[in-house]
């Protein structure tokens, strides 16, 4: 069997390689055959939230919808299209359409509310571009739909009556517990992330001021190095690469995921709790959307609704030790038994082939031939390990 995966970034994105390259391998060595194509290359991606430089990117720009055409024309040569999010940044679902018309089943993997409008756009005059609207006309022209948590699955639901829940995951082997942590005076706090999520960093910002009064710390930011000031703290800020990725997050003594109450944030992954978790870093997390699902307060974590509930949690993690380990040990354990990428490596193999059968399935009918049975469908829960 063979599959093109369309993504919008290459590795450097965190989605494209959460969602679809860290699986790559796994399903070739269950013998299907992959090619992925991301609409950012390495370079384009690397110049894309830079300032200037408009020449250069509007000619990498053309360079990938170029790709994107030829991956229509080629798409006849494989059983299943994977897309994930959107086969093109811009503009109405026309390379999902072309797809569609040539017949080659669609697996659409939506990891996020795209059919929400969003503010705070590097570009805003790109806002109105991005078309959120297009999401149900994708959603219905695909076989199946993946989705990451039961709002997304009961938001698919509407348009395809075939969606499966797999969560993002991690690589168990790669995002370890380091063996020893160094012992410092000053604990290090802090974040890791992408220039699109820094700006919710404003929300820890009183609590910072108000914990530097009482107790010693760092607090490190990796991925933003927009300027981040907090009075009587110190604040280290450093760029994001894919070589540190892991190293950033074993790092910390204790992270920060702060998200806003917003309709969008139902969407998310809480993928920043569960990469925490993975290395044994215990975190506190806005008490909202799936944090509710994958943490539970006290035990693998902390939650919290309100500046006071920020403040009295980053100071328990602070000053406890012991609960640093207890929720250290019951974080890892809950990534080893629910979101290691390995457990879920025969649920995308099932999915990928009952996407292929469905086009077989047309070509008999056409034929006049009799009917192959349909893959059965994944209930949500059914693609969750037990």
């Amino acid at each position: 069997m063979r599959v093109l995966f369309v993504i919008p970034h290459h590795r450097e994105g965190a989605s494209s390689r959460y969602r679809v390259l860290q699986y790559v391998p796994h399903l070739e060595a269950q013998g299907i055959r992959c090619t992925v194509s991301p609409f950012l290359s390495s370079e384009f991606h690397r110049i894309a939230y830079q300032q200037g430089g408009w020449g250069n990117k509007i000619g990498q720009f053309l360079l990938s919808s170029c790709r994107r055409l030829r991956d229509v024309m080629r798409s006849g040569s494989y059983d299943v299209v994977f897309i994930h999010l959107e086969a093109f940044p811009l503009g109405p679902p026309v390379i999902e359409w072309f797809f569609s018309l040539r017949g080659v089943p669609i697996v659409f993997d939506l990891d996020d509310a795209l059919f929400l409008p969003r503010d705070g756009t590097v570009y805003p005059m790109l806002k109105w571009l991005r078309m959120p609207q297009k999401i149900p006309a994708i959603l219905r022209w695909s076989r199946c739909v993946i989705t990451t948590n039961d709002h997304l699955r009961t938001y698919a639901q509407q348009f395809n009556a075939h969606v499966s829940v797999i969560p993002t995951c991690v690589d168990i082997r790669q995002f370890t517990v380091p063996m020893h942590r160094p012992q410092r005076a000053r604990p290090l706090l802090g974040w890791v992330g992408s220039h699109s999520t820094a700006p919710y960093l404003e929300l820890v910002k009183p609590v910072l001021a108000r914990l530097a009064e009482r107790y010693a710390f760092t607090f490190r930011i990796v991925g933003s190095l927009r300027p981040f000031r907090v009075p009587g703290v110190e604040v280290i800020q450093v760029p994001w690469s894919l070589a540190n990725e892991v190293t950033s997050f074993q790092e910390l003594d204790v992270g920060v995921y702060p998200l806003p109450t917003a309709p969008w944030v139902l969407g998310k992954a809480g993928f920043k709790a569960i990469q925490y978790m993975a290395v044994g870093v215990p975190c506190v997390a806005s008490d909202v959307g799936r944090n509710r699902e994958i943490i539970q307060d006290g035990v693998n974590g902390l939650l919290a609704s309100s500046q006071e509930e920020w403040y009295a949690k980053l100071a328990q993690l602070l000053t406890d030790p012991l609960l640093c380990q207890r929720i250290s040990l019951a974080g890892r354990k809950t990534v080893e038994e629910r979101f290691a990428n390995h457990l879920y490596v025969s649920s995308y193999v099932e999915i990928l082939h009952g996407a292929a059968r469905s086009r077989a399935r047309r070509a008999t009918v056409s034929a006049g031939g009799p009917q192959p049975p349909l893959a059965r469908q994944h209930s949500p829960r059914e693609v969750r390990p037990v």
